[in-house]
């Protein structure tokens, strides 16, 4: 009987002692960033409070403020102390009021307003800064900037295009004047090789390219980027296979360009120097001119794929020919021939006709001298 009543109290302080410790681990979440003053109050330090600017929204605009401040709490109640250090369940906000500042730049002391009574705050920020302008909204032309360092060995950059191409940009008066473009920078990849797509947020710089406190509106925007792969120009060689048509004992064989680009890994192009143009010679027996396909190895473009070739035939003489021309020479010797005849009779006659002549102006001149003899 003594040693079950034993066991019974044994139990309860085990269970006690686990209460106890579950109190303890649970209150030293809530103590993690509290401490106790010596006058008993309770303190958490909480980071990070957004600073509330109030101003004419419609009319002004404002630069070169601080955003945040951190803010110290000290109550005697720490329920209400937790409540106030939520950001969730806080009533406050830090106030910094613009309302009665005109243009120019400006130093003043934030103020804590809407916090529990039973809780005071302190903030790290004791001023802040800003500039107000006169506000003012223009639109500008997106211009991509893509760094050269991050594509691959070999490959560059093709054609980078902005969507949309033009934003609006809100800003001081003075500062909209001082933005001399807005940028979309890609600077944070490696190796690439493939075309990409991402979005990207924007900078309004200054001629010295220091970037500006601007509203921009959107605030990203769609840069597409096609890469452009290594590439050289090689020369184009014809490759001609098949067998001569009857008649034809060869070919005149023109390319309209003996050159052609070829792109892909820097690996692949080096040891290319030249691309053949396979040209199937087998029944062509007129000139022709047609689009024949370049040839390259796996991996490697070529621009143009196909290239314009004319082919020339070059024919075989037959015997006809041969046999025409024959005739054609033995009829030329002939006419040549008959010519050399007629030639020669018409001066035999010629000769003939001036001695008949000859003779008889010697007779008339013997007789004339006889007869002046008498």
């Amino acid at each position: 009987m003594n040693r079950l009543s034993d066991n019974r109290w044994f139990v309860r302080l085990l269970a006690l002692f686990f209460a106890i410790l579950l109190f303890v681990n649970a209150n030293a979440e809530n103590m993690k960033n509290s401490t106790i003053t010596t006058s008993g109050k309770f303190e958490k330090a909480v980071t990070n409070v957004p600073i509330d600017y109030r101003y004419d929204q419609s009319k002004y605009y404002i630069s070169g403020y601080e955003t945040s401040t951190g803010i110290q709490l000290k109550s005697s109640n720490r329920v209400l102390l937790d409540m106030e250090a939520n950001e969730q369940t806080k009533n406050y906000s830090v106030v910094a009021d613009l309302t009665k500042l005109g243009v120019g730049t400006h130093e003043l002391s934030p103020k804590i307003e809407g916090m529990n009574s039973a809780v005071t705050g302190t903030l790290t920020l004791k001023t802040v800064h800003v500039t107000i302008e006169k506000k003012k909204t223009s639109t500008f032309k997106v211009e991509p900037n893509i760094d050269h360092k991050i594509f691959s060995s070999g490959y560059t950059l093709d054609e980078a295009t902005v969507n949309p191409e033009k934003v609006t940009v809100t800003a001081g008066a003075e500062t909209i004047k001082a933005i001399k473009k807005v940028e979309a920078v890609i600077n944070d990849k490696k190796n690439v090789k493939e075309d990409f797509s991402e979005k990207v947020s924007l900078k309004a710089l200054d001629k010295n390219g220091e970037v500006l406190s601007v509203t921009i509106d959107p605030v990203t925007v769609n840069v597409k980027v096609t890469t452009k792969e290594p590439s050289k120009t090689v020369s184009l060689k014809v490759t001609q296979s098949g067998s001569y048509p009857k008649g034809v004992n060869g070919y005149s064989i023109n390319l309209e360009s003996n050159q052609a680009e070829i792109s892909g890994e820097s690996s692949l192009l080096e040891n290319i120097h030249s691309l053949s143009v396979p040209v199937m010679i087998e029944n062509i027996t007129d000139t022709v001119s047609d689009y024949y396909t370049i040839t390259a190895p796996s991996g490697v473009k070529v621009t143009p794929e196909k290239v314009l070739v004319t082919i020339v035939p070059t024919h075989t003489a037959t015997r006809e020919s041969s046999s025409s021309s024959t005739r054609e020479t033995t009829n030329q010797t002939t006419e040549t021939k008959m010519t050399n005849e007629t030639s020669e009779k018409t001066s035999s006659s010629t000769t003939k006709s001036s001695t008949s002549e000859t003779s008889a102006s010697t007779s008339q001149t013997s007789t004339s001298e006889s007869n002046n003899d008498e």
